[in-house]
């Protein structure tokens, strides 16, 4: 037999063995979501249903929490790998947890809104004085954005009763009972309640806070130690999948409607505010960290403002 004979007949045998095996299954990730309502993490959501993470050799495995006391435990006691939570969790680092913060995926807390009840006499946040403020559950982003809005109208820590309300609808019910006087919540059930007479937006978060880390990827360290490559490309694909969050607006707008609900005005007029925070290459900026520092002491949650340098890291972010 010739030679490019035999050479052709070797070729056509390894395309028909690579055909023959079976292709490389995808990795399996399991990810958290420890605020289900913050619409940037919709980025979950279409990376999956898209295929974006499949296409980097993952197959990512979702969980929900509600507020970090539910999923940081999880992904400390390693039911998660990876887990996008609020950017004040980074406390939970300095106060030793095996983790680090490897993403900024949101900044500006645009999202976010402030309510009072519809019949309430509040027109200021300086009128929240000596009433109860709701918040989601301690140490998360509601808990540090009320906090926020004490420092910024120089209240004192008891001049706020904080009381923890789990969820959106246990808070709006709240409202409307008089247990609650104001509450914290995502901007689409803010301009839902407001829409329908249940509440008034006294603010919206993103002017007021524009210097921060709202959303942030945090992984455990041993996960980190023995899956980087898989780390490099979650993160590749995250970013590809927020790329598609504040450009696809009837693509971020259906996500909006089914994660959180609302109207379709509503919708886009969140998905507006939402392209303004995206962060657009997941860096942790050194104004917002030193915000969340200050934070940290302000919230007494730390005792002294912690070296933010330890707390995150930068190098599994994709080059943009």
């Amino acid at each position: 037999m010739a030679r490019p004979a035999i050479s052709l007949l070797a070729g056509l045998l390894t395309v028909s063995l690579a055909a023959a095996l079976p292709a490389r299954a995808a990795e399996i990730i399991h990810v958290g979501n420890d605020a289900p309502t913050s619409i940037p993490n919709c980025a979950i959501d279409i990376g999956i249903t898209r295929g974006i993470f499949l296409r980097h050799g993952l197959d990512v495995q979702p969980s929900i929490f509600f507020g970090a006391s539910k999923g940081q435990p999880a992904l400390i006691g390693g039911a998660i790998d990876v887990m996008v939570g609020a950017g004040s969790e980074m406390a939970f680092i300095a106060k030793g947890a095996p983790e680090l913060a490897v993403a900024v995926v949101s900044g500006r807390p645009a999202d976010m809104a402030l309510v009072v009840a519809d019949s309430s006499n509040i027109t200021s946040p300086a009128q929240l004085k000596g009433r109860k403020l709701g918040i989601s559950n301690p140490g998360g982003l509601t808990d540090w954005l009320a906090h926020q809005v004490m420092r910024s109208e120089g209240f004192a820590p008891t001049d706020i009763a904080l009381i923890s309300a789990g969820n959106t609808p246990t808070a709006t019910a709240m409202l409307r009972t008089g247990g609650l006087d104001a509450a914290v919540m995502d901007s689409v059930s803010a301009y839902t309640l407001e829409s329908k007479g249940g509440a008034r937006v006294l603010q919206t978060f993103g002017p007021s806070v524009p210097d921060f880390a709202q959303g942030v990827v945090y992984a455990r360290t041993d996960f980190i130690s023995a899956h980087p490559d898989q780390l490099r490309a979650l993160l590749a694909a995250w970013f590809e999948a927020l790329d598609v969050v504040v450009s696809d607006k009837p693509t971020t707008v259906a996500c909006i409607l089914t994660k959180v609900g609302g109207d379709q005005p509503v919708a886009e007029r969140v998905f507006e505010l939402v392209r303004s925070e995206v962060s657009p290459n997941g860096r942790f900026e050194p104004k917002a960290m030193a915000v969340l520092a200050q934070s940290f002491v302000d919230m007494g949650v730390l005792p002294e403002k912690p070296d933010m340098a330890k707390l995150y890291t930068e190098a599994y972010l994709p080059a943009r």
